[in-house]
């Protein structure tokens, strides 16, 4: 029953948002949030309404709401899966992609690095999140001036590649 209200909520939210009643959104996600929040984080449902609110808040321009859930989606899938989950490195990835939006491409660098590392010490680990990361993070240090350090990253993507293919 609960799963039906907090989908009426988000539906709502998102037609509010496209058609520009803002406030109105705000309300319905954040009726939304609430109501997971009372049956408690078990199985990443809140982390996942976060990071589908703060998408629509990033359409919308609203990029400091954005980045508020995704920080809060971070904190959350770090206390409740660990730093080694996969939601722990999509809320990372997602931060860097909303701070490469910015501008902030030190920030994101930080982000994707952070995101970087702790994928690689995964037992199982997702090729295809490593690659679309090490092109991100190639982008990135290419624009912040960093020639060595993106050609570095492109022959590790190159590798990661052919590993990828031969199997």
């Amino acid at each position: 029953m609960k799963e039906a209200i907090i989908q009426i909520y988000l539906e709502v939210g998102t037609t509010a948002s496209s058609s520009g009643h803002l406030q109105i959104a705000d309300t319905m996600f954040g009726a939304a949030i609430e109501e997971l929040q009372t049956v408690g984080e078990k199985n990443g449902s809140l982390c996942k309404v976060l990071f589908a609110v703060s998408e629509i808040y990033v359409k919308a321009g609203r990029i400091s709401k954005a980045l508020n859930l995704l920080k809060r989606a971070l904190i959350i899938s770090e206390n409740v899966s660990g730093r080694n989950s996969s939601q722990y490195l999509e809320a990372l990835d997602r931060m860097a992609a909303l701070f490469v939006q910015q501008g902030k491409l030190g920030t994101a660098e930080l982000y994707l690095k952070r995101a970087q590392l702790l994928e690689s010490s995964l037992p199982i680990v997702n090729v295809n999140r490593q690659l679309r990361r090490l092109l991100q993070l190639c982008a990135v240090v290419s624009e912040r001036q960093k020639p060595q350090e993106a050609e570095c990253l492109f022959s590790e993507f190159k590798n990661l590649e052919q590993q990828l293919t031969r199997q």
